[in-house]
């Protein structure tokens, strides 16, 4: 029986003269010796051989990963330690040589400022505060949060302003040139929460004084109350929304209205 045509392989020609190895690979990549795929090269390895593949030290410096990366630079390598899945590289790097068990809370920050650096000497763990206060002292986190409409940003001294203003958020909304949800946003928290000390006065149903509906008035109420009519019918009729009629239906608003 024919041996393998290709050089230094013995083992026997069964597809035109390839070993069944070579004939896969003539197939699949269209050469019999084209470059094993990663994947290929790394099957059966144990997870340490893995990653130390794609890690490329510097002598007192970074150690690159040198594989997969996500659209923030930070490595892909998906490995257990200690009986816990990692499925980013520097946090793969931190268990493997500290045998420090990563729970999700707790983050890695990069005294190098490096995504892609896996040396466990660049690396510390933090909390969710420590990681924003790292962003904000390298100058990674914005000063100001943009909006959907191009060009329009805040201040921090806007945003205190924002939170600590009492009228209604679309009011709000329509002098800084923004959407509600954003005001929304501000005022619980949701955006930014790095600021300290920020008094926030929410607009909450059943409101009075300044923060209530001025498009009504006292006779509207009594007048909205004894009405047979839909809520539908009657925020068309005065100009409001439904939820508002809702809240005078349900005396959460206007209450000192008899």
């Amino acid at each position: 029986m024919k041996t393998c045509c290709i050089k230094d392989c013995e083992k026997p020609g069964l597809y035109h003269d390839f070993c069944v190895n070579h004939w896969r690979m003539l197939k699949k990549h269209g050469s019999p010796v084209a470059p094993r795929p990663l994947t290929a090269l790394m099957r059966g390895k144990s997870p340490e051989e893995r990653f130390w593949y794609s890690v490329e030290k510097q002598d007192g410096g970074c150690w690159e990963w040198q594989a997969g990366k996500d659209r923030d630079g930070y490595g892909v390598f998906k490995g257990e330690v200690g009986g816990v899945m990692y499925r980013l590289a520097h946090r793969f790097s931190w268990a493997l040589t500290t045998g420090e068990v990563l729970f999700p809370h707790i983050f890695l920050l990069h005294s190098c400022d490096n995504p892609s650096c896996v040396n466990p000497d660049h690396l510390s763990t933090g909390t969710t505060q420590d990681n924003t206060a790292d962003m904000v002292r390298k100058g990674r986190q914005a000063q100001g949060l943009r909006h959907g409409r191009a060009g329009v940003k805040f201040t921090e001294e806007q945003v205190r302003e924002i939170c600590s203003d009492a009228r209604p958020y679309h009011l709000i909304a329509a002098d800084h040139k923004c959407h509600k949800q954003t005001i929304i946003d501000m005022k619980a928290r949701r955006t930014w929460k790095f600021l300290e000390g920020v008094e926030v006065n929410r607009n909450k149903r059943g409101s009075s004084g300044e923060a209530r509906s001025k498009t009504l008035a006292e006779q509207d109420i009594r007048d909205i109350r004894a009405s047979q009519d839909s809520g539908a019918v009657l925020s068309r009729k005065y100009g409001v929304s439904q939820q508002t009629i809702c809240d005078i239906l349900k005396r959460r608003s206007w209450k000192h209205v008899t």
